[in-house]
């Protein structure tokens, strides 16, 4: 049976795979948050989901302010169509769920790493934590949905993580850091959203995706198979010994933007791996084979 859905963020990476997903068997109403209307024409008052893929954009390390206002208001576009479902499926990130404490991200840790965190970092959990408040106050079922670096898809819509392997295709010498990075491939995550609404699983939790966790040196060679490169890798020592030295030519004025941040320090730092148990069909060799037609 058909269902009607409102999808939010829909242009975006993450929310046109999900439109493509569901448009086959579904009654799907787009959404532009930043333009504020509805892409397609919509008649309903009410929908059976609201699936929620909006989100804060930002394509370097600096902390602007104006990210927090961006993502309030956001969320208040959110907030307006509250009345028209009982059923919500918000993505925000495996992120959110980091616990300094524990060397694993899962869906049950409670995030504390708000103080190293970036401002776009920030964002994320407090427009969660206003999430999970409006639908306890309107008693909504909800599921929230965290991914880890999604890759994937053969398009050109802008993606901060494709962008980054796209640049790594390209190099001949590629500098990485010594850590593991945790990775999803774009369609089991669409086909995990399709799985949520045809299945109607929504338990008021959190759920973490992600395909694998890899040494990142692995993750190169995965996306220069084939190809020669020097591949060099910087511990981390040597990489807070650069974060540093950076910091000093920024407050001189040297330099504008610091293209390490310090949440990224704290993350390697902590180096975790991130738990998660759902089914996949996709592989993350068939996610970077995707972008590899497009270069």
């Amino acid at each position: 049976m058909q269902k009607k859905i409102l999808l939010m963020g829909s242009t975006g990476y993450i929310g046109s795979h999900i439109y493509d997903i569901l448009k086959e068997t579904n009654q799907i109403y787009r959404y532009s948050t930043k333009n504020r209307f509805f892409i397609d024409s919509c008649n309903i008052n009410n929908f059976d989901y609201i699936i929620f893929a909006a989100g804060v954009h930002i394509q370097s390390n600096e902390d602007h302010t104006s990210q927090f206002r961006e993502a309030i208001s956001i969320i208040k576009g959110l907030y307006k169509f509250f009345n028209k479902t009982q059923k919500i499926i918000y993505i925000s990130s495996f992120k959110t769920c980091i616990n300094k404490n524990f060397k694993f991200i899962s869906s049950d840790q409670k995030y504390n790493f708000y103080s190293e965190d970036s401002i776009y970092g920030k964002t994320k959990i407090i427009s969660e934590k206003v999430f999970i408040y409006l639908c306890k106050k309107f008693n909504k079922r909800y599921k929230i949905i965290c991914p880890s670096h999604v890759i994937g898809g053969e398009r050109e819509i802008n993606s901060i993580n494709n962008s980054h392997l796209e640049k790594i295709f390209k190099k001949k010498i590629i500098y990485y850091p010594d850590c593991l990075i945790s990775l999803v491939n774009i369609n089991n995550l669409s086909k995990y959203i399709l799985e949520l609404v045809n299945n109607n699983q929504l338990d008021n939790k959190k759920i973490v995706i992600s395909d694998a966790t890899i040494p990142y040196q692995d993750y190169v060679k995965k996306i220069k198979k084939n190809q020669i490169y020097l591949g060099i890798k910087l511990n981390n020592r040597l990489l807070t010994l650069i974060f540093l030295f950076l910091e000093k030519l920024k407050k001189y004025s040297i330099i504008k933007i610091n293209p390490i941040h310090k949440s990224q320090i704290a993350y390697l730092k902590l180096n975790p791996v991130v738990n998660s148990d759902y089914k996949r069909k996709y592989s993350i060799d068939e996610a970077i084979d995707s972008l590899r037609k497009l270069n």
